[in-house]
């Protein structure tokens, strides 16, 4: 018996079981993917961003289906987060178009001039 707390030797220790152990078939997946998948992917920020460059412009519902389509699971507030975060790094300007819609465009930069830079 385990001295700690009296448990016999052939019982098994369910503390070191790890999930590598346990059949495909009794795992639980929340997601379409599996985890290893799961964790290779992009974050949204990055997957938004590129997604909108291409587009130039595109409103929030249009860009909600696309995340959602490309197999990231996005919600609504996921996307209001992953906005906000771009708008303050000045990649993207959004403006309300309607009381529940708005358009996200994709802020282009004129090219810097290398001499003026190197001069100040």
């Amino acid at each position: 018996m385990r001295w700690t707390i009296g448990i016999p030797p052939e019982a098994p220790n369910r503390a070191r079981v790890s999930r590598a152990f346990i059949p495909l078939e009794r795992r639980r997946h929340s997601c379409l993917f599996s985890e290893r998948e799961a964790s290779m992917r992009a974050p949204l920020k990055f997957t938004a961003y590129e997604w909108l460059k291409e587009e130039k412009s595109a409103s929030d519902e249009e860009l909600l289906a696309a995340l959602n389509k490309n197999g990231n699971k996005c919600s609504v507030n996921e996307l209001n987060k992953v906005l906000l975060h771009l708008e303050i790094l000045g990649l993207v300007s959004i403006r309300w178009i309607a009381k529940e819609k708005r358009r996200i465009e994709v802020v282009e930069k004129p090219p810097e001039d290398p001499l003026k830079s190197r001069a100040s």
